[in-house]
């Protein structure tokens, strides 16, 4: 009896069930909405989290973006969030980051942008 080779873990099968890199919860408080992103923020996941700020902002509504489930972050979605950052901004509104771990506060560090979008976070040195 001749057995066959086992399927090789990385070849995709249409049964297989994906789960999506990136989920984003919305929690509205009184005056703000929380965004809690989970999982992978990058370019490819990264339309979701502006969705979703998009619809904060459309509500006219200050949003903290809880970023202490993200596994994750790519530059280009750290270019994302400066962009939401901005135009929460134009709208009169405020765009803060919060629950930033230390895998991320060293990314937004390396990239020059931690004391923009989480000044909080940065010790100022005099």
């Amino acid at each position: 009896m001749t057995r066959s080779p086992s399927p090789s873990p990385w070849v995709f099968h249409p049964d297989d069930v994906l789960e999506p890199v990136l989920r984003v919860r919305l929690d509205p408080r009184p005056d703000h909405l929380r965004v809690v992103p989970v999982g992978e923020l990058d370019a490819s996941s990264v339309d979701l989290l502006r969705a979703a700020v998009e619809h904060a902002l459309a509500q006219r509504r200050d949003v903290q973006l809880v970023m202490a489930e993200v596994t994750f972050c790519d530059v280009a979605a750290v270019e994302e969030v400066l962009r939401l950052q901005r135009t929460a901004h134009d709208a009169g509104h405020r765009l803060v980051l919060t629950g930033v771990g230390p895998f991320l506060l060293h990314v937004l560090t390396v990239l020059g942008v931690a004391d923009v979008l989480c000044p909080h976070l940065v010790r100022r040195v005099s």
